[in-house]
């Protein structure tokens, strides 16, 4: 997912309405799977975050451009899609105790994905990464389309929506910079100089580290594309959209990740769920 850009997307304007005293903002997405899909979030979320607009979409997340109502400044809210979200069809023989167990299980996982990118962020920016946004906070807030999946979805946790607020990265995506300003190639110093910092990063990703509880973390971005990296007005990298990590704790996979063909390694592209990444595979993307 091309994530933080410049560009404004034309997005359906929002629709706000209110439900049990509190004011909500619905947009219709566009979906892979259906023509549109709903999408609602809170006007103000979890007090603080007051949305303004939608700044991108992907397949699982939507990224939303919000303010910070203690600080007056501009952050980025990621949030999950609830139509990424796999629900049994109803055709499958389960009770309904299992069907609710099997929809938790799915949103645990889904969630899980954005408190592991926010511990990845938190642990850069403290290794004194500076070519990553920053991670400002991780808070719940109510998403009324959750009892859509089953009305049995009551209890507050699970009820409520994980919000990830960001940083706000200005620039432009290094693939429009390439397309814009360097048609023909980029001079090898300023490709240089751009990937530096990057690769810096990434160095930093890669080293192993023990948890507070003990368990051992190893990381792979996998995901390195020109459409992943900003390039502030400073004319500085910055490495962004880290949900795309293989993350992998006591050596089993806990995070597949995603990644693009033609930048990717051969080995990020085989099948399986039991494949374990190394760093040579961000390597090969950055080659690429």
């Amino acid at each position: 997912m091309d994530f933080m850009i410049s560009q404004t997307p034309q997005f359906p304007a929002w629709d706000e309405f209110d439900l049990n005293g509190r004011s909500y903002l619905r947009a219709r997405l566009p979906s892979s799977e259906t023509a549109e899909s709903e999408y609602v979030a809170p006007r103000t979320i979890a007090g603080r975050y007051r949305v303004d607009r939608l700044l991108a979409v992907g397949e699982i997340s939507v990224l939303l451009l919000a303010t910070d109502e203690r600080t007056r400044r501009s952050v980025v809210v990621k949030s999950l899609r609830t139509d990424a979200i796999e629900i049994p069809p109803l055709d499958v023989p389960l009770s309904p105790a299992d069907r609710l167990s099997v929809i938790v299980e799915n949103l645990r996982r889904a969630r899980h994905a954005l408190q592991t990118e926010r511990r990845l962020l938190v642990r850069l920016r403290n290794l004194g990464g500076s070519t990553v946004a920053h991670p400002n906070d991780y808070v719940y807030d109510v998403n009324p389309l959750l009892k859509r999946l089953d009305p049995a979805i009551d209890e507050p946790l699970i009820a409520s929506e994980p919000y990830l607020v960001l940083e706000l990265l200005h620039g432009d995506t290094l693939e429009k910079v390439i397309a814009d300003s360097h048609p023909t190639g980029v001079p090898e110093p300023l490709a240089l100089a751009w990937i530096a910092p990057i690769v810096e990063t990434l160095a930093s990703l890669h080293v192993s580290w023990r948890s507070t509880r003990g368990r051992n973390w190893h990381c792979v971005y996998q995901d390195l594309k020109p459409a992943n990296i900003l390039i502030d007005p400073r004319g500085r990298p910055r490495l962004f959209d880290f949900g795309g990590c293989q993350v992998i704790i006591d050596g089993v996979p806990v995070l597949a990740g995603s990644c693009t063909p033609g930048y990717a390694p051969p080995e990020c592209l085989a099948p399986g769920p039991a494949r374990v990444l190394l760093a040579n595979a961000d390597v090969f993307g950055i080659g690429a």
